[in-house]
């Protein structure tokens, strides 16, 4: 269906139309139709434009595996990320990778990669320098009017225009700096239009690799060849003619990152261990293993902060300072494991028993909710020790069902169901939290409004001086600030929309926000004493996961 209607297409005013076409077939498909709104032709006119490319991206930058940083360019709005993944669609309908991309094909992964170089005795491996920026706006729309694109060349100028952003390239001879306008790394669209712009360079490299008796594989910008013989000694024909290949296809092999593994030491692909069969090196496993031991033997955040020493997994994003959650990050690994080794192999299965027991004995912890408590301060001293504003906003609560006498003897310890659907209170907190500069490593202070959730057991005839604050952390490990009545506390945890199946509270109350879609109730064991000294957690950084967490789940 999208192939026909794109062999069709003339104009941009056709791709428009199929991009529209697209975005709401899938929004149906979804069951989500209500949420279509078409790209507009303005919009669309301002995206294509590659004058307006500036402050299209918002950048924020992840650890390499090999040490340093790279910079991730992510489209800024909604309407141009969902315009870049209906394109996507379209051009994933019309192109199939060549056998050799191994990277951004269905079907194909860092896996199936590897295992075209198990037991050879040499494996090659080498990197494309500034892959993605080497590809340039003229090359994406050379390459969109051969087949099995065929795009006429005002659909290509605007495709081009679409999926590449402008940046400053370095002049030479002294000259000053001129834009230029290349393929954005972590754009939708990005993977599958170098794949096949590479078309050529796999087809050129894969009859290199024949006539050498070698094998050929690309994922993304990492290029590697296996033999049974030496081929690429310093100074081969094979390194002179894989060198001249690359410079003709207009790419640089980067020096710093090539490399030749003999047999008898690791030989890694894609980061994947190729000597015997494919597998996950060593020091995965055994740093996967050490932190589910300090998480059985001392608890989630000494294993939290245990990770952050020595694995680079937090990135620097947006300028703030992000934890990762313990739990997601361990069930990645796993699956990666999983992947790699299989699921009946008996080191995946004895590590994910082991993630599983200290998940079932972390909730098992938790009473009714699963609630963890990282630290609790009564309400002043939080106000006065870290400079936060809490505001608390009383509103009265909707008429309740009385319960039944099978309902009293519950009735002290919890809220019923029809109390639970209408919350009585909402609280936010302003406070200061420290900021890393968009450039230079430096720090300042910026303000940050947060929401409490708010225990249904604060009244406003509580006292101010009877309040405390907990940071808590729900299933998984999801943090949010609970503000409640010192010693004891039930919690009804708000959504955005009021209680589920409840409704909005009453009125347009001041500083109400979206928090957490969790339920339950707690009891605190015992009042917290104002003298309790500090948390021995950094509590900056719980309060910048916290900001982290709303920002990315209530957009």
């Amino acid at each position: 269906m999208i192939a026909e209607r794109a062999a069709q297409m003339k104009t941009r005013a056709d791709l428009l139309l199929l991009l529209n076409d697209i975005r709401h077939d899938e929004l149906a498909e979804a069951g989500r139709e209500e949420d279509y709104h078409p790209f507009t032709q303005p919009k669309f006119n301002f995206y294509i434009n590659p004058n307006h490319t500036q402050g299209r991206y918002r950048e924020f930058y992840i650890p390499k595996r090999s040490g340093g940083r790279r910079r991730i360019s992510a489209p800024r709005t909604g309407t141009y990320k969902y315009m870049l993944h209906a394109l996507n669609l379209l051009l994933g309908s019309l192109y199939t990778p060549s056998l050799s991309a191994m990277g951004f094909a269905p079907g194909r992964s860092i896996v199936t990669g590897a295992e075209k170089h198990v037991g050879q005795h040499y494996v090659f491996n080498t990197d494309l320098r500034d892959f993605f920026p080497s590809v340039r706006r003229a090359r994406v729309k050379a390459r969109l009017l051969l087949p099995p694109f065929g795009f006429t060349e005002e659909v290509a100028i605007a495709v081009a225009g679409l999926c590449t952003v402008r940046v400053e390239a370095p002049g030479d001879d002294g000259q000053p700096a001129r834009p230029i306008y290349v393929l954005p790394q972590g754009a939708p669209t990005s993977p599958l239009l170098t794949n096949a712009v590479c078309d050529r360079l796999d087809r050129r490299l894969t009859g290199l690799a024949r006539r050498c008796g070698a094998n050929y594989t690309r994922y993304a910008d990492d290029i590697t060849f296996s033999s049974p013989h030496n081929l690429c000694v310093e100074g081969s024909a094979f390194r002179a003619e894989l060198a001249r290949i690359l410079a003709v296809e207009g790419f640089e092999m980067n020096e710093a990152k090539t490399r030749v593994q003999r047999s008898g030491q690791r030989q890694e692909v894609t980061g994947l261990v190729v000597n015997r069969r494919v597998n996950v090196c060593r020091h995965y496993v055994r740093s996967l293993r050490a932190v589910l031991y300090v998480w059985r033997r001392y608890g989630y955040d000494a294993a939290l902060a245990a990770l952050l020493r020595h694995d680079r997994v937090v990135p620097e994003r947006r300028g703030r300072r992000r934890l990762p959650d313990l739990t997601r990050v361990i069930e990645g690994r796993l699956l990666f494991v999983r992947q790699v080794r299989g699921t009946a192999d008996p080191l995946y299965a004895r590590l994910q028993a082991a993630f599983d027991a200290l998940v079932a004995s972390m909730s098992a912890q938790k009473c009714e909710n699963g609630l963890t408590f990282i630290w609790t301060v009564p309400l002043e001293q939080f106000e006065k020790q870290y400079g936060a504003t809490v505001k608390i906003h009383f509103f009265p609560a909707e008429p309740t069902s009385q319960p039944t006498s099978s309902d009293s003897a519950a009735e002290t310890n919890a809220p019923s169901a029809d109390a639970q659907s209408a919350p009585t209170a909402m609280a936010s907190c302003r406070f200061t939290l420290p900021r890393n500069r968009a450039k230079g490593g430096d720090t300042y202070d910026a303000q940050v409004e947060l929401p409490l959730t708010v225990s249904r057991r604060l009244t406003p005839q509580t006292p101010r001086e009877g309040m405390a604050v907990s940071f808590c952390r729900a299933t998984k490990g999801i943090p949010f600030l609970l503000l409640h009545r010192q010693g004891a506390v039930t919690v009804a945890i708000i959504t955005g929309s009021g209680m589920a199946g409840g409704s909005q509270p009453a009125g347009n109350a001041p500083g109400i926000f979206a928090t957490l879609p969790v339920y339950g109730k707690r009891r605190l064991a015992s009042a917290v004493q104002a003298d309790q000294g500090e948390p021995p957690v950094d509590v900056d950084a719980l309060l910048a996961e916290l900001e982290n967490y709303l920002t990315d789940h209530n957009g």
